[in-house]
Parts: structure tokens; sequence; C-alpha cells
């Protein structure tokens, strides 16, 4: 495969193959890992949800605009909250129908957009495609707190809970659908962890220059 960012190359020594132009075990894989990957990932995700019952940006903001909090709020954050014209909590997002009925941590479309690690393992990535797999990851989550549904932290939070779970799911799932060598995948596992706390996007491949 091949494209903007150059040619995508398989690694060998993580998925065996027979030929150097794979096809079940390239486009067809890719695309069943990134399915693997959100259903592995969602049920911790949710779980740590309803365990944490942080309420959404919404909610929060609806609740001091009516004055239901008042305690702890900043002044700065109470005065910019009264300028905003709303009659309702939905109002505040994006989207007209409002943010999803479930609590805000972890976030889940953080938590799904794992590809920049789970394409880190299986793929021998140059420098400048693991720079657009993150920015691509990074982007699908910021989008929501930029929509007013999720905290920043929802999001990184999100991010580092799909790695930890893929991380530990990926030599045993590795092994069974691609006869991978486990140990294999647990040390490119350990080699491409990534904190994305340390994110910073106005610096965000450092590893180019």
């Amino acid at each position: 495969m091949s494209g903007k960012w150059g040619d995508v190359a398989v690694d060998m020594n993580i998925i065996p193959g027979r030929t150097n132009e794979p096809f079940l075990r390239r486009e067809f894989m890719l695309a069943s890992i990134n399915t693997w990957a959100m259903s592995v990932v969602g049920p911790h995700n949710f779980s740590a949800k309803w365990y944490a019952g942080r309420p959404r940006p919404e909610e929060v903001v609806w609740a001091i605009k009516k004055g239901k909090i008042v305690d702890g709020v900043p002044p700065d954050i109470k005065l910019t909250v009264d300028r905003i014209s709303m009659s309702s909590a939905k109002q505040f997002t994006a989207y007209k129908e409002g943010c999803p009925r479930h609590p805000s941590w972890p976030a889940m479309h953080a938590a799904s957009t794992s590809l920049s690690f789970w394409a880190s393992i299986v793929l021998d990535l140059t420098d400048t495609q693991l720079c657009e797999a993150r920015l691509t990851d990074y982007a699908i989550s910021y989008a929501r707190t930029v929509a007013g549904v999720h905290y920043e932290d929802d999001n990184i939070a999100g991010m580092n809970m799909a790695q930890e779970v893929l991380a530990r799911a990926m030599p045993q799932y590795l092994m069974e659908k691609y006869q991978s060598d486990p140990g294999a995948v647990a040390r490119k596992v350990f080699a491409n962890r990534y904190d994305w706390r340390t994110f910073n996007p106005q610096d965000p491949c450092p590893f180019l220059k």
C-alpha cells in the first residue's frame, strides 16, 4: 500500500507471511484489527465510565447557569457561562441532540482512536507515518472537546486506556489470529508504548527533528 506519506509495509517479524505482496494480511488485516481493537477496548471503557460517573460538560455548564452549582465555581467561569445564550443543556454542544447519556470519563471516541498504537505494532511505520497516525488519533479525540461533549483529560484517559488494554491483549490475539510470536509482539509493544499525557499539540512529533 502506498499513499501521501509513502508505502505502508507490514512488519513481517510480527505478522509472518509467505509473500512480499500480502493482501489478506494487509488491507483485510488492518480492517480486522481496527474492528477488534474497538470491540476489546469498548467494555473496559464503558465499565470505567459508569464506575467514575463523571458528568458531561453540558451538564455542568447547565447546572452552573441554573444556579445549582455555586460553590467552587471560579468567577471567570461563572461570568463566561452567564454570557452563553442557552435554554437547555444540549445547546452547549455542537450537536442538536446534545451529548450522549453515558458519563464523560474516559472518552470512548478517544479510546477507539488507537490506530497509532496498534499500527505501530503490526506495521513497519516510518517516523512520518507514526507522526501522522498520532495526529489523526489526537484530532479525532480532541474534536469531541471542541464539540463540547468531553473534557480534554477524558480524551487523554481514553487513549491511554485503549493502549493499555491492547498492549495486554495483542500478544495473544496476534498469535491466535496470525501465528505471531507473542514474545516478539510483547517486545514491540513495550518499545512503542506512548503516554498521551506528554503529547504537545504545539510540538506533536519532536522525534522528526
